[in-house]
């Protein structure tokens, strides 16, 4: 299924499952970045691949939404205040939040 990911979501490489062997519980996504510096975004909730494929992958997809929703509304309220300051910020989330709300606060 990992393999198939890439054509289901863009720049999705690999879904993250518990340590727990046989783990059903999703809790992360991995990106397509080089192997070097991927980016993985934690889920706000676990999502369990069970049933059909097409059911849990919906609500995988779901998750991504939700978590880059959840991870921009905290990088907006969590902005520093002088927003020359913010290389703590900046690693602090995801890629995408961080760009939309430098964006949004710079303009």
């Amino acid at each position: 299924m990992q393999g198939h990911l890439r054509k289901c979501f863009d720049n999705i490489n690999r879904i993250q499952f518990t340590e727990e062997e046989e783990s059903k519980e999703i809790v992360a996504m991995i990106s397509a970045e080089p192997e070097i510096m991927p980016e993985k975004v934690k889920y706000s909730a676990s999502v369990f691949a069970e049933g059909n494929v097409e059911h849990w992958l919906f609500r995988v997809q779901e998750m991504m939404i939700k978590s880059l929703y959840d991870n921009t509304k905290a990088a907006f309220y969590k902005y520093p205040e002088n927003g020359l300051d913010r290389r703590d910020w900046l690693f602090s989330f995801p890629a995408q939040p961080v760009l939309t709300i430098d964006l949004v606060k710079w303009t």
